[in-house]
């Protein structure tokens, strides 16, 4: 295998409980040709000076620090600018890696001559909301695929869209001028895949089933507890990308585009009407602004509604199994 530099880029922000973790799990990799670079994002809490202590500790770790908070997108435009890897990679500050995943990922580009996407399976860790753990993996076994062919089953699976279960040829990102769109802050991962793709021209990816990467779900004000204020035109954009890689016809892709825009829009309603951030008013004004919004608030009212009913009599049948224990139990002592 070969021996090349890989930059690993890690936006930093508010991660002082989860940064040393993710730093270590980096530096302790089984693969060694590293440069870690961390961009701390005005962190308000502990995460600058924990990142300072270990990138004095660590020679191969370059620690930038933005003066204001600019996002994440131009963080990790930040680490692409400065880095000098023959390959990037991408990981979040909540996230940690099992010591394989940097060689699994460059094993396998090396294999296939940098002409191909390696992506690795990957845990999804939602023990702090719902207690689950579940593996993400696509296929049964390890092989190689087309992209024509397969790249939608793998979008629909979620295992395209992550920037840190795949590894990245640098001279592409920057003789094209890639980056994040700083603009928007939902779908931009997906949005610089998908153009890292069109770039590249390769014809496969590749995975491996391997769970190599632990996706944490930690706090409450991700993303997926604010969506809604992003306009849904920047996940359309992304499909039009997606079908480009695609063999369908145009007007395939114009039938599945449709069919595709009409899911994500409902997905979006859903969401909006159960942020328990927002207020009715906000739910509603938000949701009447998308396609079809009158039908899909009154549906989303039903359904929203109707969860809460179920929610209710499972929490008073409980109450009552409770009740009828403990009345059995004193009843024979």
């Amino acid at each position: 295998m070969e021996n090349k530099l890989v930059s690993v880029v890690v936006p930093v922000y508010n991660a002082q409980k989860t940064i040393k973790r993710c730093l270590m799990s980096i530096l302790n990799s089984t693969y060694k040709q590293l440069e870690i670079i961390v961009i701390d994002d005005a962190s308000i809490d502990e995460s600058f000076k924990i990142c300072q202590t270990l990138s004095q500790k660590f020679s191969n770790i370059k620690l930038f620090h933005n003066e204001k908070n600019k996002g994440v997108s131009l963080s990790r435009n930040i680490g692409i600018k400065n880095s000098h890897g023959f390959y990037i990679m991408f990981v979040d500050s909540d996230d940690w890696l099992e010591t394989c995943h940097i060689e699994l990922l460059v094993y396998e580009m090396s294999r296939y001559h940098n002409q191909i996407l390696p992506i690795t399976g990957y845990i999804n860790d939602d023990r702090h909301f719902n207690g689950l753990l579940t593996e993400k993996m696509f296929g049964t076994d390890s092989r190689v695929y087309f992209i024509q062919n397969d790249i939608l089953e793998l979008y629909d699976q979620t295992l395209l869209q992550p920037l840190w279960n795949k590894i990245f040829l640098n001279e592409i990102i920057k003789k094209n001028h890639l980056v994040f769109n700083e603009k928007i802050s939902i779908g931009e991962d997906t949005q610089f895949i998908l153009e890292y793709l069109l770039y590249a021209h390769f014809q496969k990816f590749s995975a491996i089933n391997q769970c190599s990467y632990h996706y944490m779900r930690d706090q409450n004000d991700s993303l997926m507890y604010n969506v809604g204020y992003e306009k849904i035109d920047y996940l359309v954009n992304n499909l039009f990308l997606l079908y480009q890689l695609t063999s369908l016809s145009d007007k395939q892709k114009k039938i599945e585009i449709k069919k595709r825009k009409e899911k994500l829009i409902e997905n979006q309603a859903y969401l909006i009407f159960h942020n328990a951030k927002m207020s009715l008013r906000e739910k509603k004004r938000l949701i009447l602004n998308l396609d079809n919004g009158k039908n899909l608030y009154k549906q989303n009212k039903k359904i929203y509604y109707k969860e809460r009913i179920i929610i209710l009599l499972r929490k008073i049948w409980k109450r009552k199994l409770v009740l009828l224990f403990l009345f059995i139990m004193f009843h024979y002592i």
